[in-house]
């Protein structure tokens, strides 16, 4: 079982080849090809004459042959067909898309002795690793700059899969991505690359569903699905589904004012089409991106008619779906009034709070914490392994994420809403500056770059609490425990309080340094180096500071004297002990560089001198 694109047909290919390998005999067949004939030994004995030479009788007769059936599905006699077959081979594989098998099959007496195994979308470990196989097999990369080029193209990448619930990290997926930003950045500029990568699968889906790739029905494809998703949205603002009813009023709608044929149209309306009926009469896209992407384009086309749509969008920007409307409304944006409407709603939901500076002030509550880390991190793993854990540890997060639940209703506190509108308002503007940075004024470019830098620093100081005000949470914890508790528990100990202050300053630690990482890859385009380097001279401040180093690190080609000498004069600049926070969580983001990337020895050993860390002899450093 899997979703579209998952891999099916191509893992049955490889289990087919793998028994003929192994000397086995095998057969490959289609369903969709039979599915409308009656089951027959004349079935097997046509498959076996179109990919094999010899004698089908004698091949019959081998003992442990396996066959393998791809495409189940319920129309026709496809389970027939299995069914027929059990009597004949010993081994059976069968593909069947994941939403099919939960309509008709879940519950089919006929399946039930069949193991069932389901294709996952690829992890960020994997990922990464078939990136750094697409980098290797180019050859035009140094060792020096290899890891630096993988996280180039992993941001591309991460920015197309911004859900993996839309898009997931299915390996056709990952490398149409990497194949559309090597080869076919569009040159009219009417789209986005971000835009473009989406572009590129729907065409792929069209040509799939047996649409001819000629501008007349790609445009005819493309108008019906924008019109339609907008109609969908009009229906059901969640995007689901609409009844055989309504789709049957938008269609007769626009055949009075467009041209489609009935090839085009039944084309686009089927199983392997954008458009399909569900199991429960109704119809709707069958890839949520398609929809998302249809629906930012109606949004951009007709916003001057009806800029209140994305206004109120933007007002609600905090649910799922709303975000993801106007993420693909700013990629298909050829006018800036939209952007300018988007921008100005998104600049910050908590403006009454004070951005962060992480000076010395605001950061003493970490000194205890910070002087339990120790000066070296990481060992004697190699860049592999570390790289592994890293995306490992992203994993982990995104499916911690996952589990949130993104849907809010009137009960919901309007703090925990506005702070969830700051987070979407953050992505929606990192994918503003970082595709539309050519189209847009300078001056506009930095008043969205420090726009999404004081919202990730108005975060972090909902929670930065100073010494006193963590003494009063600290109390305040304790006396509620005391007030709370329905058995009666003796105080808690100065030891507990102890532990419960350390806890909370490291939970204050990660929720700073977390949000000053979303503000970096946020931002994470070599270029608006610039703008950052101006934002940091403007603000003087030790946060800016940090962001700009990191920002320097995450977009360089490899590293070199530039950052080295950037990390020398931050370090002198911040030598003073009340500073300790800045040097330490400078020393901990370039040694996490260093056991993450290849770097020369001499490179090491700087880096090591500049950080105070103890030395190493070049042989003994990796």
């Amino acid at each position: 079982m899997g979703d579209d694109r998952s891999g099916k047909t191509t893992i049955l290919r490889q289990v087919f080849l793998s028994s003929i390998e192994n000397s086995n005999a095998a057969l490959l067949i289609n369903l969709n090809e039979i599915k409308a004939k009656k089951p027959s030994l004349e079935i097997f004995k046509r498959c076996y004459k179109e990919q094999f030479t010899g004698s089908f009788d004698h091949w019959f007769e081998t003992p442990n042959k396996t066959v393998c059936f791809d495409d189940l599905s319920e129309d026709g006699r496809s389970l027939d067909h299995i069914e027929f077959a059990e009597d004949f081979f010993d081994h059976i594989f069968v593909t069947v898309e994941s939403d099919r098998h939960v309509s008709f099959f879940r519950d089919d007496v006929r399946l039930v002795d069949y193991q069932r195994c389901y294709i996952s979308p690829f992890t960020h470990t994997k990922q990464e690793k078939l990136i750094r196989n697409w980098v290797n097999n180019r050859g035009d990369i140094s060792d020096a700059s290899l890891f630096h080029e993988v996280d180039r193209l992993e941001r591309n990448v991460n920015s197309v899969i911004l859900d993996d619930k839309i898009l997931p990290r299915f390996p056709f997926f990952i490398l149409s991505i990497l194949q559309t930003y090597e080869a076919f950045m569009p040159n009219d500029l009417k789209i986005t690359a971000y835009g473009h990568c989406y572009y590129v699968l729907i065409i792929a889906r069209l040509a799939k569903a047996g649409v001819d790739p000629k501008d007349e029905e790609i445009r005819s494809c493309f108008n019906f699905c924008t019109l339609l998703a907008k109609s969908i949205y009009d229906i059901d603002e969640n995007g689901g589904n609409i009844s055989r009813s309504d789709f049957q009023e938008f269609v007769d709608n626009y055949r009075e004012k467009f041209i489609i044929t009935d090839a085009v149209l039944n084309r686009l309306v089927s199983d392997r089409g954008l458009i399909k009926e569900s199991g429960h009469n109704s119809f709707g896209f069958s890839l949520p991106y398609s929809y998302y992407f249809f629906l930012g384009r109606s949004l951009a086309f007709h916003y001057k008619k009806n800029p209140s749509v994305i206004s109120s969008m933007v007002e609600s920007s905090h649910l799922r779906k709303n975000a993801l409307a106007l993420i693909f409304a700013v990629h298909h944006a050829e006018d800036i009034g939209i952007i300018d409407d988007v921008i100005i709603h998104t600049m910050c939901a908590i403006d009454h709070v004070r951005p962060a500076k992480l000076d010395a002030q605001e950061t003493k509550v970490f000194q205890s914490l910070i002087k339990e880390i120790p000066e070296r991190l990481g060992g004697s793993k190699s860049v592999q392994e570390n790289r592994a854990k890293d995306r490992e540890h992203r994993d982990r997060n995104e499916k911690s994420g996952a589990t949130q639940n993104e849907d809010f209703d009137e009960d919901t506190e309007n703090p925990v809403i506005e702070i969830y509108k700051t987070h979407k308002n953050i992505e929606i503007l990192s994918q503003i500056i970082k595709n539309k940075y050519g189209d847009i004024p300078r001056d506009k470019v930095k008043e969205i770059a420090e726009a999404i830098c004081n919202s990730g620093l108005r975060l972090i100081s909902l929670l930065l609490h100073n010494e006193s005000q963590l003494d009063e949470l600290i109390d305040y914890l304790d006396a509620k425990f005391r007030e709370e508790s329905d058995v009666k528990y003796a105080d808690l100990t100065q030891k507990d309080l102890d532990h419960i202050r350390k806890l909370a300053s490291y939970l204050i630690f990660f929720w700073t340094m977390s949000h000053v990482e979303k503000i970096v890859s946020s931002l994470a385009k070599p270029e608006l180096h610039e703008v950052i380097q101006e934002m940091k001279e403007d603000s003087n401040t030790p946060a800016l500071d940090i962001i700009h180093y990191f920002h320097s690190l995450d977009t360089s080609v490899k590293f070199n004297n530039r950052q080295l000498a950037l990390l020398k004069d931050l370090v002198k600049k911040y030598s003073r002990p009340d500073l300790i926070f800045v040097k330490k969580v400078l020393s901990i983001r370039t040694q996490h560089h260093m056991n993450t990337h290849s770097l020369t020895g001499p490179q090491t050993q700087a880096i090591r001198a500049a950080l105070a860390l103890d030395r190493k002899p070049f042989d003994k450093m990796r």
